[in-house]
C-alpha cells in the first residue's frame, strides 16, 4: 500500500486568516495588501505577480514587526493537532517566504515546509525572491517518490497542486473555495472537524 502525503495550503487553510493582510495591518498598509490578496485568491490577479507586488510593499517593514504579527496568527486547533500528530505524513505548501514563516511553521506544526525562498538585505530595505513556490511541482515530486498525494486548499494558488494530486479536498474554513478548485475536488468541507474526520479516514 502506498504511503500517504497530505499537502496543506497554509493561509486560510491551516491558519484562521490570511497572513499577509495581518502583516499589512501591523505595518499600516492593510488596504493595499488586502486588495491584492482578495483578487489573488479569486484568480483575477496571477499569484506570482500579486505576491511580488505584496513583497515589494512590505520589504521596508522591520522584520521584527512582521515576525511578531505572524506569530499572532492563530491556527485551526484540531487541524494543527492532526498535523503535529502525523507530521511525517504532512507538509505545508505555501507561496509565503521562508524568512517570514519558517520558524512559525516549525514551532507550531513541526512538519515539512515547502515555500518561496528569499534573501533580505536589511541595509537596503530590500527582499530578493530567489525561488517562487510551484505547488504542482511539489505534488508531482511526492508522487514520483511513490506517495499517494492528497491536497487541501481553497484558492487559485492551489489549482496546480490539486491537478497533480491523487485526491483534492477544498476547505471552506475561512474562504469559500473558488469554482475552478471545487470542480476538481473530491470533497468540499466547511468545518475543521469534518476535515479532520476525512483526513483520519484517509491515513
Amino acid at each position: 500500500m502506498k504511503k500517504t502525503k497530505f499537502l496543506f495550503d497554509l493561509d486560510g487553510t491551516v491558519t484562521k486568516s490570511e497572513i499577509l493582510p495581518v502583516i499589512a495591518k501591523a505595518a499600516g498598509i492593510y488596504d493595499e495588501i488586502q486588495f491584492l490578496t482578495k483578487h489573488t485568491i479569486e484568480g483575477s490577479i496571477p499569484f506570482e505577480m500579486s505576491f511580488r507586488l505584496r513583497v515589494k510593499l512590505l520589504e521596508s517593514v522591520d522584520r521584527e514587526v512582521i515576525l511578531e504579527a505572524i506569530h499572532k496568527v492563530p491556527f485551526f486547533e484540531f487541524l494543527s493537532e492532526f498535523i503535529r500528530f502525523n507530521k511525517d505524513s504532512c507538509a505545508i505548501v505555501t507561496g509565503n517566504l521562508d524568512i517570514w514563516i519558517a520558524d512559525y511553521v516549525s514551532n507550531n506544526l513541526g512538519c515539512e515546509l515547502h515555500c518561496s525562498l528569499s534573501e533580505q538585505d536589511i541595509n537596503k530595505n530590500s527582499i530578493k525572491i530567489t525561488k517562487m513556490m510551484n505547488k504542482q511541482f511539489v505534488a508531482n515530486k511526492y508522487k514520483s517518490e511513490g506517495y499517494r498525494v492528497i491536497a487541501i486548499g481553497d484558492g487559485m494558488g492551489d489549482v496546480g497542486m490539486f491537478e497533480a494530486a491523487d485526491l483534492g479536498i477544498a476547505f471552506a474554513g475561512v474562504h469559500s473555495p473558488i469554482e475552478s478548485l471545487l470542480s476538481m475536488s473530491d470533497y468540499m468541507v466547511k468545518s475543521e472537524e469534518s476535515l479532520c474526520k476525512i483526513l483520519k479516514e484517509l491515513l
